[in-house]
This record gives structure tokens, C-alpha cells and sequence, in this order.
């Protein structure tokens, strides 16, 4: 099984040995090699994903945070994307789940 260390160490390796003078084939195996660093990258990378409960929690969190408590809804709503790295359909997603949620336990 590969890491997700080894993934990143044989992309970089493959990036840097691509930018050299290569016969075409020796391209085409470095370029084969590059895309299945990258791919393995992105499992790693789907598998680290917060669950939507603890993102529903970061963005409660900083919706009562004080910084955010004075600014305005929009820009209260960009300043959390921003932060989070969400976009806005999903910020209002997780939103929606959080309000469902919250007038569950009211």
C-alpha cells in the first residue's frame, strides 16, 4: 500500500524528472507514474474530509465567534466560506443541515 508520503515524494520526483531531456518513452512511464502519484493523492485526500456533523460544528463555532457576530449576513457567509474553504452552495448546505438539525433538539 502506498503512503500518502511516498505518493507526494514520487510526484515531486516524477515533476522534476519530466522538466529534463527525456526520449518520448521514457516521458510516456514518468507520465504514468505522475498520474498514479496523483490519484492516490486525492484518496488520501477524500479520506481526511470532516464529517458533516464536525463541519456543521466549525461553522456554528464561528458563527458565534466575535469577530463575525458584528459583520453583516453576506459578509458573515464569506468570511466563513473563506475560512472553511467551502463554496457558497455548499456553506448554505451545511447551513440548512445546522438549522434542521438544531430545531430537532429545541
Amino acid at each position: 500500500m502506498i503512503t500518502r508520503e511516498m505518493a507526494i515524494a514520487t510526484a515531486r520526483r516524477c515533476a522534476e524528472a519530466l522538466a529534463s531531456n527525456l526520449s518520448p518513452d521514457d516521458r510516456v512511464g514518468l507520465l504514468d507514474m505522475h498520474r498514479e502519484a496523483l490519484k492516490a493523492l486525492e484518496k488520501f485526500d477524500n479520506r481526511h474530509r470532516p464529517t458533516t456533523k464536525k463541519r456543521m460544528a466549525r461553522i456554528a463555532a464561528l458563527e458565534r465567534d466575535t469577530q463575525v457576530c458584528g459583520m453583516d449576513a453576506g459578509e458573515r457567509a464569506r468570511h466563513i466560506q473563506s475560512r472553511m474553504g467551502l463554496s457558497r452552495s455548499g456553506y448554505y448546505k451545511l447551513r440548512k443541515q445546522l438549522r434542521e438539525s438544531t430545531k430537532l433538539v429545541d
